[in-house]
């Protein structure tokens, strides 16, 4: 059977695809709580950075509230759509964020013939064979580059970065860490997907960025930021919330982004 979602996505002009995915995604019921509790933190004054960008929502958002979107995507086929349906004050970057300049390989999961473009992986750790969807991937060999080379080699000073999303599959304490010199430069919001079952190192994320004097918050109940810590986060994310959120449930308790928010 055709798929009639697909078919009218097929006919119709990128854009206006992607401004209904923005609507419904922060203004349809159910919201993605992250995006609309994120503009609190937005400034028409300061750039936001969007690691991992996948297909734009999150950018379009960021771009709605900062002077200046500059958007990381390392997958050539999102960084391609990305240009087509942007606003002008948000600068593609289409290359992969690490802690090292230099070349990695980008892997992404193919299931049923369908290409799995939000669940590609730069971190090992973040294994393939863990789930269904993961029967084979589709590789591309792509740039890496870090956030400190490129956000302080050319932002002028008078660019304060004020918010900063990270969503890696995993591979978030790498960027961090290419990131720490503008972390201290800046003192941006962060807002960072954070999965045990990425791989992802949770807890030496959290330590980390409390040495730099930054605390962390989550919508435990999707409306108010809560304070939460490593060890509070893994039952957030057990089997049983994971199972209705992959059913479709975004309301069932699984919390897997948290907000680190500068201290004075």
């Amino acid at each position: 059977m055709v798929n009639l979602r697909e078919v009218v996505r097929q006919a119709l002009p990128p854009k206006v695809v992607h401004a209904y995915r923005v609507i419904r995604h922060t203004m349809l019921w159910p919201h993605e709580w992250e995006m609309v509790a994120a503009r609190q933190f937005l400034s028409p004054h300061k750039v936001a950075v969007d690691v991992g960008a996948n297909v734009g929502l999150f950018a379009s958002v960021l771009a709605r509230h900062s002077r200046k979107v500059i958007a990381f995507e390392a997958n050539p086929e999102c960084a391609a759509h990305l240009a087509k349906v942007m606003p002008r004050n948000c600068e593609i970057v289409a290359k992969a964020v690490s802690d090292h300049a230099g070349r990695t390989t980008l892997r992404v999961p193919v299931s049923d013939g369908t290409i799995s473009h939000a669940l590609g992986r730069l971190e090992r750790a973040n294994r393939l064979d863990a789930g269904p969807e993961a029967a084979n991937c589709v590789t591309y060999t792509v740039e890496t580059v870090t956030l400190d080379r490129v956000l302080l080699a050319q932002e002028p000073s008078s660019d304060r970065i004020g918010f900063v999303n990270i969503d890696a599959e995993g591979h978030e304490f790498a960027i961090l860490r290419g990131g720490e010199g503008m972390l201290a430069a800046h003192r941006p919001v962060l807002l960072l997907e954070l999965e045990y079952r990425h791989g992802s190192q949770v807890a030496e994320i959290f330590e980390w960025l409390e040495r730099r004097r930054y605390v962390p918050r989550a919508l435990i109940d999707t409306r108010n930021l809560t304070s939460i810590d490593a060890e509070g986060l893994r039952p957030l994310q057990d089997d049983e919330r994971l199972a209705r959120r992959l059913a479709g449930d975004r309301h069932a308790g699984y919390v897997n982004n948290v907000f680190f928010l500068p201290e004075a």
